[in-house]
């Protein structure tokens, strides 16, 4: 580590944050420019991922995950432009889940808007088949697609031990939640 970045460490674990507001300042207008021009996303968008790119500017220089300071700039709007990718697989993951709760719902016309339909059960009947479920699948199922976690962050709070048995356990607890959303519709049928 040179002698610049382990100063700036030391700063930032003495909770002095004048070299990120500096950097924010430097780099801020640049970056949300760049990623509304090219349509990567919304300026306001772009500010808040900004944002979280400084956040995470601090966490690397505190744990030493930056090798040098010299390009800081091109280093923030690479970690902008992950930050707008990944905001984008999460929202195209849940309109998935989403169309396939529709369809299940609706056989025969399933692109037809959930808010628009005359089938008020379709919220309770998802609701009754995710109690049903047990505890384990329904906190998963919730953290994943509602509270829009990461399988690494949910591994992390439900004790599993790798991404992959938390995303082998969601698709059998997601399965189970369709098999039983379906009992119960025809239940109700």
């Amino acid at each position: 580590m040179d002698l610049e970045l382990n100063k700036r460490r030391q700063e930032l674990l003495e909770n002095n944050l004048n070299f990120l507001g500096e950097q924010y300042q430097l780099h801020q207008k640049y970056c949300v420019d760049f990623l509304s021009k090219k349509s990567y996303c919304i300026a306001s968008e772009a500010e808040d991922h900004f944002s979280e790119a400084i956040l995470v500017l601090r966490k690397n220089i505190i744990n030493q995950q930056l090798k040098d300071l010299s390009n800081l700039r091109n280093y923030l709007l690479t970690i902008c432009i992950n930050k707008v990718r990944d905001s984008k697989k999460k929202t195209n993951r849940r309109g998935h889940f989403e169309s396939k709760v529709r369809q299940l719902f609706y056989d025969q016309n399933y692109h037809e808007d959930i808010i628009q339909s005359t089938d008020s059960s379709m919220s309770e009947i998802c609701r009754n088949a995710l109690r049903r479920l047990g505890h384990r699948c329904a906190e998963l199922l919730k953290l994943f697609y509602y509270e829009e976690m990461s399988l690494k962050d949910i591994a992390a709070l439900m004790n599993f031990s790798s991404t992959d048995s938390v995303k082998s356990t969601k698709s059998v607890c997601f399965k189970k939640w369709v098999n039983e959303a379906n009992l119960l519709r025809q239940k109700l049928m």
